[in-house]
């Protein structure tokens, strides 16, 4: 091994970088001035009874004084309204006719578990989504609260009415409708004028987002916490996919509209889910608001690790208040709509949206219903190596529509790429073997080179450089090249691991449950705090020393010292990055250290390397 092996490293790593920053796609241009005035902070961060943001008052075409203050007294809890669809179970409240929550029937919270996944409505932090407020807070929609009507459809779908009468003989009604799809459901939003009189001013909605999504894989670092998008649609053919997540999450830049652009979609996304508010109109939305919000789940699963043994509920909330302000980390978006003009008698003014919430699935993708929004979000998931990923995903989809089994598909995959790499494997172990050949035969004469030279190391080097390449003994890149040609295929598969929703909870075998997580295999209750073992990591590890260890030792003894440490450095350092990382990955790498074994030891046996001891000549 020489330096042309941490070059093959570098120039893997390098590819991923330079690939990652030609296909970055520009920020876009900052929107004219003039554009509608930031919205507030997120609703549901001063009040979780009502979720209210904030209410400015003399905002455009509000009269002075005219907003309403807002009150500080305990409301009245509202009434339950369950809902549901294809795909879906939801609850509405009608004090502000938000909704509650909204869990997945199709998806559960365990691999092989009957609790369906809970999407929207966490334990911590128990803030309606959907809630509308008006912007100047003339009308306290969302503290309002509002009569229900269920209904059915001409073609037998549900719907809810909710609906809230002002003082002023304004009407505001708040329409759910069953969409008959997977996974969505439409909401409309009107007011009417109904008191038979003009009414001056005008009215700005702003309607509130899913207010984070239950983040499924809180105990994973490799997942990041949800984060707000929005796409805009900012000409023919041309989309923005904007998301903020992080710092650009919590500092909440708004993205507002410009002349010209349409919003296609804004929401929230987590690895495997979305949760979208589509508007009829993309015209009808000037801007879009993100912002930080309480991640109630990471929020309960660090307090219950730093809670010590015994400890009294009132510890626990303690502890949990204490640790509040760190896990402010999921995400949600606002919409602010154009004002308009209240509507005149029997006049009404209407807002629609379809309303996603589901999973990032590329079949749903492809139907003509979903593929303006949704295609777009699952890219943006699969990151800059999308065509990649995309190309590797239809790989596994075909051997495990083979297979039914996604490990298999996996170690199906990893074959085909050791074949694919035979020829260059080949090649490599024929220059590997020539040049041990070589260097046997001129050991003598290195071995004098140096004694003469045992006090001028310099001198040395420079000797048996020249007597190298006079016998073309060119020292061949090491065994470890094609772990690091296939570093590419390697992240690869990891970003589909955690982004594709076909390998979340996917099994392979026995304690192997979830390809997409770590295989964490059951010990027994002799150590506390050890109660399981991630055993693919140890066995990946372990193929990777045999397999080294069945290399071809140098001749020359600083390569062979060379050697021994790689064979220990590297598999101790793939342990160590790979051990909690998706045991689809672990076991990627652990079958192709087997194929490597299987050249070694049967192959080669029967088909030698031109230029071994036991190639026979033709």
């Amino acid at each position: 091994m020489d330096k042309r092996l941490f070059l093959a490293l570098g120039l893997s790593l390098l590819f991923i970088w330079v690939y990652s920053a030609l296909t970055a796609k520009p920020r876009p241009p900052e929107p004219p001035a003039g554009s509608p005035p930031a919205v507030g902070a997120p609703a549901g961060e001063s009040s979780a009874a009502g979720g209210a943001g904030s209410t400015p008052a003399n905002a455009a075409g509000a009269a002075p004084g005219a907003a309403a203050a807002e009150s500080t007294e305990p409301l009245e809890p509202g009434e339950p309204v369950p809902f549901s669809g294809q795909g879906y179970e939801a609850e509405f409240d009608t004090r502000g006719a938000g909704l509650s929550w909204l869990r997945m029937t199709h998806y559960t919270t365990k691999p092989g578990g009957d609790e369906p996944l809970r999407l929207l409505g966490g334990r911590q932090d128990p803030v309606d989504s959907l809630l509308v407020r008006d912007f100047q807070g003339h009308y306290p929609l969302e503290r309002a609260l509002w009569t229900v009507e269920r209904r059915q459809t001409p073609e037998g779908r549900e719907q809810l009415v909710f609906t809230w009468t002002a003082d002023d003989g304004l009407v505001f009604t708040r329409t759910v409708t069953d969409t008959g799809h997977p996974y969505t459901f439409e909401l409309s939003l009107s007011v009417a004028n109904a008191s038979g009189e003009e009414r001056p001013g005008n009215i700005m909605f702003v309607l509130s987002g899913p207010h984070g999504l239950v983040d499924d894989q809180v105990d994973s670092p490799l997942y990041p916490a949800p984060s707000a998008v929005a796409l805009i649609e900012a000409g023919p053919g041309k989309q923005d996919l904007k998301e903020w997540k992080g710092s650009d999450l919590a500092q909440g830049t708004p993205r507002k509209l410009a002349s010209g652009e349409d919003l296609i979609a804004a929401g929230v996304m987590s690895n495997y889910f979305t949760a979208l508010l589509v508007p009829a109109d993309g015209k009808m939305v000037d801007q879009v608001q993100p912002g930080a919000v309480l991640d109630g789940e990471r929020l309960e699963r660090d307090m219950l690790k730093k809670l010590p043994p015994g400890a009294s509920e009132a510890q626990a909330e303690a502890l949990r208040d204490q640790l509040r302000s760190e896990h402010v980390t999921n995400a949600t978006v606002e919409l602010l709509l154009p004002a308009h003009a209240l509507p005149a008698p029997g006049q009404a003014l209407e807002h629609r949206f379809t309303i996603f919430t589901g999973p990032k699935d590329r079949q749903l993708a492809r139907d003509a219903g979903y593929s303006r929004f949704l295609g777009p979000i699952l890219d943006k998931s699969f990151g800059t190596m999308a065509w990649i990923n995309h190309g590797l995903l239809a790989v596994l989809r075909f051997f495990q529509w083979l297979t039914h089994n996604w490990g298999v598909a996996i170690i199906l995959l990893t074959v085909v790429v050791r074949l694919l790499l035979f020829p260059l494997n080949r090649v490599q172990q024929a220059t590997m073997t020539k040049y041990t050949n070589t260097m046997q035969r001129l050991k003598p004469e290195l071995d004098a080179l140096k004694a003469r030279y045992k006090n001028n190391v310099r001198k040395f080097n420079e000797e048996q450089m020249k007597l190298l390449k006079e016998h073309g003994a060119t020292p061949p890149i090491g065994g470890c090249l094609l772990q690091f040609i296939q570093l590419p295929i390697w992240y690869s598969l990891f970003q589909v691991l955690r982004s594709s929703i076909e390998l979340r909870q996917a099994p392979f075998a026995l304690w192997v449950h979830d390809l997409s997580r770590p295989d964490a295999a059951p010990l027994p209750a002799l150590v506390p705090g050890f109660d399981h073992v991630n055993v693919l990591p140890l066995l990946m590890a372990g193929a990777m020393v045999f397999q080294m260890r069945l290399t071809p030792k140098p001749v020359d003894e600083t390569q062979a010292q060379t050697q021994r440490i790689m064979a220990v450095l590297m598999p101790v350092m793939m342990l160590f990055i790979l051990y909690r990382y998706p045991s689809g990955l672990s076991l990627y790498i652990f079958t192709s250290s087997l194929w490597g074994i299987l050249e070694s030891r049967v192959i080669r046996k029967y088909w030698p390397v031109p230029g071994t001891v036991s190639a026979k000549p033709a």
